[in-house]
């Protein structure tokens, strides 16, 4: 597969609900062999104002900080692509503008609505005459073949079912199946698909939190539950029972959380898109850094808890690679070095070797009285790890709350939204939680293991994946090659700007760890 330009004579930042608007600009800016930079933006409750105070909370600070992260991401995105002739703003509010504090380094084109963009973009692409017309029930069908048959894409109501394109009849390419959740994301894919030259599959989404359904299932077919791998095979069969995988080269699934492979059995190479985790920039980050060898870095951590491990195998791997190895082994690999070295050292390739997987903590019952004098209980499980720390006299500390109960309602129930609680007693409650006493906790039960937890064990305790960011001097390849490796820590190493991530599944013996590890480097994927 040719890997496709970055074509920066365009770039759009798109309301990340605006579908539409996103459809038919792509249509007009598409190019092939080439991919397009249009990045979604989170809806904004207020506008950018300061000074405020960081420290408290209100009904506006989840979308605040959101907007904030985004603008700053994107605009970094923007630079490592040497900028871009033309910013398109579609479909962006006032509130959601007043973030993207980087607009006077750009030629910027502002487009409102979908009338509107003839308007602005014709001038640019005149030689574009013929139209796709679709439904808005199948504007991804739509803007696909627009894409291949070089139209623009024209959504309105009464038009007639379009007919999802299928195998080119071509081994040489791979099939990218994409959920269609109801944001820009799956547009997004399209774009991507089109620059691969690859075919496309639209299906259905996971339910809101479906993922962790995922995840519970996996666990329990794990612990001997065979109905669970059947509903989870029958999961997958609804969605993608009638694609011919054998045709193709290769499949990547953008997907909220669906194990597709577990049904293929590895039938060709399968890679995944978390497609609710800023695939905009994970696309961009791996199209950059592909070929990129700039900083031929890696780190090798192991606490060494096995007799038999790949760290050896895997080191030497990358010297013949010419790579620079730093080795966080035994007593070196603390949750300090761990730390320390993900966000700071310049590397192209992290690799864990260690335990992994769900921690043990308490649940907690926390009362607390919101803004208007109400009360309220809060129930959580907790999880806390203390280490070493870089400060002299001070201690680290991690602390993590899983949310389970508000006021006696399971946490992002549909009984719990039903009782149209404004977003400022959430507020209050993350204000509270963070000042209040001991005397206002109460634990309720023995320790136990945390669902949905995780952790890296580390040589003195556990890091819990709380990141942030990755070394920002590349984006890097990350290789966790210890149990319970998915979801929730991967979600936190792909967020910090990983651009490729390996991990697992389930628990794993060692000796499949270590056969697995030696598998990864015939592959070459370091090379």
């Amino acid at each position: 597969m040719e890997i496709p330009f970055v074509n920066n004579r365009f770039a759009c930042i798109v309301d990340y609900a605006n579908i539409n608007i996103a459809a038919i600009i792509s249509s007009y800016l598409s190019k092939e062999n080439c991919y397009i930079p249009i990045f979604e933006f989170p809806g904004v409750s207020v506008e950018n104002y300061k000074p405020y105070q960081e420290d408290i909370l209100d009904g506006n600070s989840l979308s605040r900080t959101a907007a904030n992260r985004s603008s700053i991401i994107i605009s970094n995105a923007l630079s490592r692509i040497g900028g871009c002739e033309n910013l398109i703003l579609a479909g962006l509010s006032q509130n959601q503008k007043s973030f993207l504090d980087f607009l006077n380094h750009f030629n910027v084109i502002e487009i409102d609505a979908p009338k509107d963009i003839d308007f602005y973009l014709s001038p640019f692409f005149e030689e574009r005459q013929s139209k796709i017309v679709c439904k808005s029930s199948q504007v991804l069908i739509g803007l696909f073949l627009a894409l291949k048959q070089h139209c623009i894409l024209e959504i309105r109501e009464i038009a007639e079912d379009l007919i999802e394109p299928r195998c080119q009849k071509n081994n040489d390419i791979g099939i990218i199946i994409i959920e269609n959740k109801l944001s820009v994301a799956p547009i997004i894919a399209i774009n991507y698909a089109y620059s691969i030259n690859a075919d496309i599959s639209i299906v259905d989404p996971l339910e809101k939190d479906g993922q962790y359904e995922v995840l519970n299932n996996i666990e329990e077919w794990q612990q001997g539950d065979d109905n669970k791998l059947s509903e989870l095979r029958g999961m997958i069969e609804e969605r993608i029972g009638m694609t011919r995988f054998d045709q193709y080269q290769f499949a990547t699934f953008f997907t909220d959380g669906i194990p597709y492979s577990l049904y293929i059995d590895n039938c060709i190479p399968c890679s995944y898109v978390n497609i609710q985790l800023e695939p905009d920039l994970f696309i961009i980050n791996n199209l950059i850094y592909q070929n990129d060898n700039q900083l031929p870095g890696a780190v090798m951590f192991s606490p060494q808890f096995f007799e038999n491990e790949e760290i050896e195998n895997i080191s030497n791997c990358l010297d013949n690679e010419k790579y620079f190895v730093k080795k966080l082994v035994g007593r070196s690999a603390t949750v300090l070095e761990f730390d320390m070295n993900l966000k700071e050292f310049p590397y192209n390739v992290f690799h864990i070797c260690s335990h992994g997987g769900e921690i043990e903590g308490h649940r907690v019952e926390e009362r607390f009285l919101d803004s208007d004098g109400k009360p309220h209980v809060i129930e959580y499980d907790s999880v806390l790890s203390i280490s070493a720390s870089s400060r002299k006299g001070l201690i680290h500390v991690q602390h993590k709350t899983y949310f389970k109960k508000f006021d006696g309602f399971v946490w992002k129930s549909q009984e719990l939204k039903k009782q149209n609680y404004p977003q400022s007693v959430f507020a209050d409650m993350q204000n509270a939680m963070d000042k209040s006493a001991s005397s206002q906790k109460k634990i309720i039960g023995d320790r136990h293991k945390i669902p949905n937890s995780c952790g890296v064990r580390c040589f003195d305790s556990i890091h819990q994946g709380m990141i942030g960011h990755l070394a920002s001097h590349s984006s890097p390849i990350v290789f966790n090659n210890s149990c319970w490796s998915w979801y929730n820590i991967a979600e936190n190493f792909l967020v910090g700007g990983a651009r490729g991530y390996i991990g697992t599944l389930w628990a794993v013996e060692n000796e499949v760890a270590v056969n697995f590890c030696d598998r990864v480097l015939q592959a070459n994927i370091f090379g």
